[in-house]
């Protein structure tokens, strides 16, 4: 999925992919800005699609993204690889989370969290997009520690983002992107909640370390 809000990192973005060194993939964006400025702009780069604009950013993401799994599973793709507009991923990324085997593997990026602390004070903080469940409270995502990240290794987590993840085919053919108006969070939050009740296990190489713009 792309938009015009990502416009300022597009020419970064479309360098990353021309740098990917993996041999056999296609690469599909789907549009869905508010007008037609950004995809007349990007249409000629890639095979691209537009889709109708909507106020929540929430139905956006996810009509987007359900939008090239019926691709993925239309036109016989064995994998998805997603790669948001704002994150650049190393050259060989896809050989790197492919070699796992696994049916859902992420890269790691950062990202700013906003959090208050006892006092109602607000603090910002850099942390990876990765998450498990709290030993103290199993309804509670928690940050991944700063040593495992470190390690270089495949490590099972409980929730990621959809910015740098393979995703194999048989999981898209059984889930759909989705949101809950009354719940915080966009389609990554639900996808991994619906694969996890599926019996799927959602894995981060933490040696695969992406920019986020």
């Amino acid at each position: 999925p792309v938009s015009d809000h990502h416009d300022y990192c597009y020419k970064e973005f479309v360098n990353s992919i021309k740098n990917l060194t993996y041999s056999n993939f296609d690469v599909f964006f789907v549009d869905n800005s508010k007008n037609e400025y950004f995809y007349n702009k990007i249409k000629n780069d890639f095979l691209t699609a537009r889709i109708p604009y909507n106020e929540s950013v929430k139905i956006r993401l996810a009509e987007s993204r359900n939008f090239v799994r019926k691709k993925v599973l239309n036109d016989g793709y064995d994998y998805l690889f997603c790669l948001d507009q704002d994150v650049v991923p190393p050259k060989d990324v896809i050989e790197r989370l492919l070699s796992h085997g696994k049916e859902i593997v992420t890269g790691i990026y950062y990202n700013n969290y906003v959090k208050e602390d006892s006092t109602g004070q607000k603090m910002e903080r850099f942390l990876p997009v990765i998450f498990v469940r709290s030993l103290k409270d199993p309804n509670k995502l928690v940050s991944v520690k700063k040593e495992f990240i470190d390690s270089g290794k495949l490590l099972e987590i409980d929730s990621c983002g959809t910015g740098c993840i393979l995703i194999h085919r048989s999981v898209l053919e059984k889930i759909e992107f989705r949101w809950e108006d009354d719940k915080p969070g966009v389609d990554d939050v639900f996808f991994c909640i619906d694969t996890q009740k599926l019996g799927y296990k959602i894995y981060a190489d933490t040696d695969v370390k992406c920019e986020h713009l």
